[in-house]
């Protein structure tokens, strides 16, 4: 895996996307917001539609953090 700060544009954010998704599923809302904010301040990390649409992200929709 390559870390985030060397790949931001290919596959660093989809990795931390999926880590975010994996948190979510296993009720770890605090570990999977961690990862988003990452992925919100990283050059096409996150869009709209994905925090949107995701239903692996529905668990973190109710939480103000989001």
């Amino acid at each position: 895996m390559v870390p985030v700060s060397e790949d931001a544009r290919e596959r660093g954010p989809g990795f931390l996307y999926n880590l975010a998704k994996v948190y979510a599923l296993t009720n770890e809302p605090s570990l999977a917001f961690e990862q988003l904010a990452i992925l919100v301040k990283t050059q096409s990390g996150l869009f709209h539609g994905q925090l949107k649409l995701d239903p692996a992200l529905d668990s973190l929709r109710a939480d103000p953090r989001f």
